[in-house]
């Protein structure tokens, strides 16, 4: 809705906040800046402006963020003993996104920042495959 170009800037403004408004009360001058955005045509920018103040908001509170790619969906016992294990070998706390990606067959793929963990079987097939050309 918000990238459809029929829709005037003045209602796409009023129906998001309606939408915000619905899930809590907002911050004081958070309507400004949304319709701020819109009146200057930078709505769509509304996700990466979210996920900028989450990154820097983790920073400022010293916890880290980790997305768990899994080839299947993980238990709860799972997502917890990875949190877990993370946040021994950083010593720090770490919030974890979990998505489910069935092209890697079997394990796991965790990236957190800079760094990857990668224990999925694909990646394990494609090591050996590597080796077996050599």
């Amino acid at each position: 809705m918000l990238a459809d170009p029929r829709l005037v800037d003045s209602i796409k403004g009023e129906v998001l906040l309606s939408i915000l408004e619905k899930e809590g009360s907002l911050p004081d001058g958070f309507a400004n800046f949304v319709r701020l955005l819109i009146e200057n045509d930078r709505i769509a920018a509304v996700g990466k402006i979210a996920e900028l103040f989450e990154a820097k908001r983790r920073e400022f509170e010293g916890r880290l963020h980790a997305v768990v790619t899994s080839a299947f969906a993980l238990t709860d016992e799972q997502r917890a003993q990875i949190q877990h294990d993370l946040q021994s070998h950083y010593r720090k706390p770490v919030d974890i996104e979990v998505t489910v990606d069935p092209d890697l067959i079997g394990g796991v793929r965790i990236a957190v920042g800079d760094d990857v963990i990668d224990a999925s079987v694909r990646s394990k097939l494609a090591k050996m495959a590597a080796a077996l050309k050599i």
